[in-house]
């Protein structure tokens, strides 16, 4: 019994050391943390474009039937997985972009990479692609007449016409962009 006293002690006094050098130093973040370097919005960039081009090439096969469906299957389903996948990965890639970046001095960036709060992903979001936006798992469909929302065309497939959303939060969403995250939301 005085062993698990002695330890609670102990553990005590450590968790008020902490709180007094946070007093005394502080831990703040800014909203500049979420500033990435020229060089890493660039590679950002370049996925999110090489992502939509791909998606474009994948309904291009699809538009031409040369799309090879998926065991079990239909050629519809078969585009919305591959879709989703690319742009999923697109997201995840940016995450893994920003974690390789060694901003070791960055609040946020700490905060994520010791577990405190948040995580890479919630970071890119921020400052580089918040991604796909998921509704019952699958992107969103198409249900006003045909289209998502009445400004794209009938059937349209594109990323951004079925809630991909390529912008982080602090560049600022579309309209379009904030309706699709309301929907998810």
């Amino acid at each position: 019994n005085y062993g698990s006293t002695v330890g609670l002690d102990i553990l005590g006094k450590i968790f008020r050391l902490g709180i007094a050098v946070l007093l005394k130093n502080g831990f703040t973040v800014a909203i500049a943390d979420t500033d990435l370097p020229q060089e890493i919005n660039d590679k950002c960039k370049e996925t999110v474009y090489n992502s939509e081009r791909r998606v474009a090439q994948l309904i291009e096969q699809f538009d031409k039937k040369e799309l090879e469906a998926l065991p079990g299957l239909s050629m519809e389903a078969t585009l919305e997985v591959k879709i989703m996948e690319v742009l999923n990965r697109c997201r995840q890639r940016v995450g893994e972009i920003i974690s390789e970046s060694n901003l070791e001095e960055n609040s946020t960036l700490v905060m994520a990479l010791s577990g405190a709060k948040g995580s890479y992903l919630n970071v890119s979001m921020i400052a580089a692609c918040v991604g796909q936006q998921a509704l019952r798992g699958k992107r969103i469909e198409l249900g006003y007449r045909g289209r998502t929302l009445s400004m794209f065309t009938k059937g349209e497939l594109s990323p951004k016409a079925r809630g991909f959303i390529k912008r982080g939060y602090k560049e600022g969403l579309t309209p379009e962009e904030y309706f699709m995250h309301a929907m998810t939301g």
